[in-house]
This record gives structure tokens, sequence and C-alpha cells, in this order.
């Protein structure tokens, strides 16, 4: 309340700890000049009832109790946790017998599985710690194995491959040339005339056999029965050796067919006898079989080339006996035709006609009228149903659908037929294809071909 002073009206908060920070749930205005005690401007204190704003775990103001490696808070510090051998605070891992963490005393265990003990697997998977046991390898390096060299060397061998001819091993018997196996080289065979290592070829007379009927003839040769050609035997009892048989016919022919005939003719085939069997006759067959000796009574042949025979050629070109199969003309001429005359006499014709009428006499037909079907053409009729105008001669129709016309009766005022131009209001031919614009003539005052008085500012009345 002091005039012209300098007091002024602050925020303040109580201060219950004295710690110099006010609670700020206490915030209240005064009169810097007339501030209680306990009251301060700074309302950041956290805590009002603890002047150092230090709390513990437990949240005590200034307590001693402390967080350990496990979360658990107290102030005990005989059971902080503690890490395990895998460095983790309150873990259950430890090391096994080898060592290792949380391990199964696999990594240091012997094949028996003890850890750190001392048994062993030979090379035949034993396992144990006595080494005089290890097993061996055989002749064939294989550990544990029963396989022993035979008497030859041979690693699980059957004594073959050092035994001779006789199965002994290392012994020395041999096979001579004729596979007789023994020790005794005295008896071993001989080669024949042939080469043949005890062979039974000798050495003895053969002649040529020309014609391979098993008999020879000629010199005799001195050879060797193992190499005796094929063309040679070992006889000479061949009456002729170029015929196979030995069979000659009555021309002296190795195996000759020709014979001595019934006219006594050596290969005459009884060609010197007639149709009647007489040898040297003059009786012949003709060709219808009768056999004399007159040429007069001869048969002759028929249109089926038999000899003798009654068939006749007609004329479809038919060959048989029987006249009353003969063929005749048809209605064209033609022999053995199938053609006939129809219902208007005309050979092969299609019978009576459709007739159209032709009221504008173009030649062409109404097929909207009534048609007369007759063989002949009647008056006033075309035998075709294409007239496209029945009644228009010409057959032209302009673009107003009037026979010869000049297409004026449907021009519009430009002159184009069915067009679309008009008279406007100002009596001019527009719109359609007339190129004018219906009422462009009408100025602004609405007058046909007008000044536009208006539009000069001289006002339509003028």
């Amino acid at each position: 309340g002091v005039c012209n002073g300098f007091a002024q009206v602050n925020t303040y908060c109580d201060d219950a700890d004295a710690d110099s920070l006010g609670n700020p749930v206490t915030e209240t205005e005064y009169c810097d000049a007339s501030v209680e005690y306990g009251w301060v401007e700074d309302c950041s204190d956290e805590d009002d009832n603890c002047y150092s704003n230090v709390h513990d775990c437990l949240g005590d103001c200034d307590g001693t109790a402390l967080l350990d490696n496990c979360d658990t808070c107290d102030s005990e510090s005989s059971n902080d946790c503690e890490q395990d051998c895998a460095g983790i605070w309150g873990g259950i891992l430890v090391d096994d017998e080898c060592g290792v963490c949380d391990g199964d005393n696999s990594t240091c265990a012997d094949c028996a599985g003890i850890p750190n003990g001392d048994a062993e697997e030979d090379n035949c998977n034993i396992c144990d710690s006595d080494p005089s046991n290890d097993c061996l390898q055989d002749c064939a390096g294989i550990w544990g194995g029963i396989l022993v060299d035979d008497e030859c060397g041979v690693c699980d061998g059957d004594n073959s491959s050092c035994a001779d001819c006789a199965g002994t091993p290392n012994g020395d018997a041999t096979v001579d040339n004729c596979g007789t196996c023994d020790s005794e080289s005295s008896n071993d065979c001989e080669q024949d005339c042939a080469g043949v290592w005890g062979g039974d070829a000798e050495v003895s007379d053969f002649y040529y056999d020309l014609d391979g009927d098993g008999l020879g003839a000629g010199n005799a040769e001195f050879l060797c029965d193992a190499y005796v050609p094929s063309i040679m035997v070992a006889n000479n009892d061949d009456s002729d050796d170029d015929c196979y048989s030995n069979v000659h016919d009555c021309l002296g022919d190795c195996d000759g067919t020709a014979v001595v005939d019934d006219c006594d003719v050596c290969n005459g085939d009884n060609a010197d006898q007639d149709c009647a069997g007489e040898c040297f006759g003059d009786k012949v067959e003709d060709n219808c079989g009768t056999c004399d000796n007159n040429p007069e009574n001869d048969c002759d042949y028929d249109c089926n080339d038999e000899w003798g025979g009654d068939a006749l050629l007609d004329n479809c070109g038919t060959c048989d006996n029987n006249p009353f199969n003969d063929c005749v003309q048809d209605c064209s001429g033609t022999w053995g035709g199938n053609l006939i005359d129809d219902e208007c006499g005309i050979c092969n014709g299609s019978g009576p006609s459709v007739w159209y009428i032709d009221a504008d006499e173009d030649g062409l037909g109404d097929n909207s009228s009534d048609t007369v079907v007759a063989c002949d053409q009647p008056g006033g009729y075309a035998d075709n149903e294409s007239d496209p105008y029945p009644g228009c001669t010409s057959n032209y129709m302009d673009e107003c659908n009037v026979c010869d016309g000049n297409n004026s009766t449907c021009a519009d005022c430009a002159g184009t037929p069915n067009g679309e131009a008009v008279i406007d209001n100002c009596g001019v031919c527009s719109g359609g294809d007339s190129g004018h614009h219906f009422n462009s003539d009408i100025d602004g005052c609405g007058d046909c071909f007008g000044n536009n008085e208006a539009q000069q500012g001289c006002g339509c009345d003028i």
C-alpha cells in the first residue's frame, strides 16, 4: 500500500523441509513486501518432506537400501547375487569336470565315457586302457583281418598262381604240345605232316574231281591228307570228270533231257505227229478243236473272241447272243441313252416354266404379282422376277422416287433433293446446302437488311 513503492505480487510455495525449494501444490500469490517465513519463489521441490531430495531404491529419504545386479533392493550386502560360469548374475551354470561351463563332461571323456580317463580305442574299435591287446593288420592291410599269404606269397591266395599243370605249388610238371601234363620230357608228342602235335595226318595219292561227284580222274598227286584241296579225292573211278551224274541223253549231253520220241526221232518231242497222232500225217486241228485235213470247214470267232461262238455286238457295244436285250435310241438319238421328252415335248426338258407378269414391258418380271405356269411364254410375261421397279420401264428412279424424274419434286429451296434448306424470315434460302445461315440478314432492330441504327446511337424508331 506504499505510494510509488516498489513492492509487487509474486508466486510463492511453502518450503516445509527448508531446502529453499517449495512444494508446487501450495502455489500462492503474495506481495513480496509481506511474504511469510517459509515461503519461497522456487516451486520445484520433488519431496517437501526430504531436505536432500535423495531417495534409496525403497523410496526412503536418505535411505541406505541398494539395488544389486539381480534387481533385489535391500540394505543387506551379504545376500547380493553373484555371477555363474557364463557371467550371468544370479545364474545357476557351473563348470563340468572338463572345465567347460554347463558342459556334460564329454569334451575330456575317453572312449569309455570317463572324464579325463586313459582308455583308448584301437584300430578294431575296441576301447580299453591295455595296449597289449590292440589288434593287428592282416596281409590285406585290414585291421583285425584273418587273411594270410598262400604258398605263392599271394594274400588270401589259393596257391594257384605258382602251381604247375598238376596243381602242385612251385612244382616242375609241364604240359606238352599234346596237352599231357607230367615232368617226363621223353614222352612228349611229335608233329604229323600237317604240323599237328600228336596228329594222324599221312601223305598219300589223290586225284582231281572236277565235276564234284566224289570220283577222281587223271594223274595222281602225292599230298598230305590234311591239306587236300576240295577238288581232289583219293580214288580214280570217274568215267566222265565233266559230268557229275555220269548220265548222258540220246544227244550225248550230260544230264540232257533229249529222248527218242514215238516217231523214232531223238529230241523230236513227237513234233512229227499230226493232230490224229499219225507220224508225219497231214491233219491239223482248227480253233474249234476239229481235227481233219480240210481247211474249208475251219471255224471263225465271234465278238467275244470265242471260236465258233454266236454272240453279236449291238449298237451299244454289248456282245451277247440275246437279240431281245439289244439297246434302242433315246429322244436325242443316243443309242442306250436315258433322255426322254418332257410335258412340253422337249427332249430332256425341265417341263413347263414359271412366267412372271411384265406390266411395264421392260423384259423384267414382277415377283409380287400372280405367275403363270406354261410351256410357252404368254404375252405380257417374262421368264424372270428381277424387275426392281415394276411400274417404271426405264427402271430409273430419281432421288424423289419418281420414274424418269429430275429430282425436282422433292428438292428444297437450294435445289438439293430431300435437302433441309428453307426460306427464312427475310425470304432468303437458308440452312442445308445453301451456304446461308437462317435469318442472318436481320439487324439489331429486327429489320431484314437493316442498317443497325440502334447500334449507332440513333434509336430503332428513326
